[in-house]
């Protein structure tokens, strides 16, 4: 959400980040545990999800942005936060973002004469046969999921960087039945 709100900010799309910023707030209410995630809020975080989705399109092709639909998910993420939050057409902390110059000058000349070793006169790293082995420890907390973690992911990216033997030790592990889903169902009723 960060990134968005960023981005947008640094090219003047401030319906963009104004609605991000909103979904935002509510999200944060729900991972301090003083909003309660109902059915009712999870239809409106996945139309909120999508409509910010929507919204980054939109920016990006230079089309208009659809304000109906924004106002309307706004009151309703608005209806979560309630007297503590800002309702609907109140400003927010307007994001000012000015560019600003770079300097990458390293003090080095430019004439090319800056006292680096020759590369090419070194002579070459032999590593041989070298075989480097890792043993890496992963140990997830219960609540990985909730920062969009996703451990299958980091697995595969660790795959990749050569040869993986990944095995998994269950004996912490509670039995299955113990375990509390993160969103209930009404499968069993």
């Amino acid at each position: 959400m960060h990134s968005i709100k960023g981005g947008a900010g640094a090219f003047g799309l401030e319906g963009l980040v104004h609605f991000a910023h909103r979904y935002e707030t509510v999200l944060d209410e729900v991972r301090a545990g003083r909003l309660q995630v109902e059915t009712e809020a999870l239809k409106v975080f996945f139309q909120a999800a999508d409509h910010l989705s929507d919204l980054v399109r939109i920016s990006r092709d230079n089309d208009p942005l659809p304000d109906e639909e924004t106002e309307v998910l706004l009151k309703a993420l608005d209806a979560f936060l309630g007297d503590t939050g800002p309702v609907s057409g109140t400003s927010e902390e307007d994001i000012e973002f000015q560019p600003m110059g770079l300097s990458l000058d390293l003090d080095l000349p430019v004439d090319g004469t800056a006292d680096l070793p020759d590369l090419d006169a070194l002579p070459p790293l032999d590593l041989g046969s070298v075989t480097t082995t890792y043993e890496i420890t992963f140990a997830p907390q219960a609540d990985l999921f909730d920062t969009g973690n996703e451990p299958a992911t980091l697995l595969r990216n660790l795959q990749q960087l050569g040869t993986a033997k990944v095995t998994c030790d269950s004996s912490r592990l509670p039995p299955l039945i113990n375990c509390a889903p993160m969103f209930p169902t009404s499968a069993g009723q």
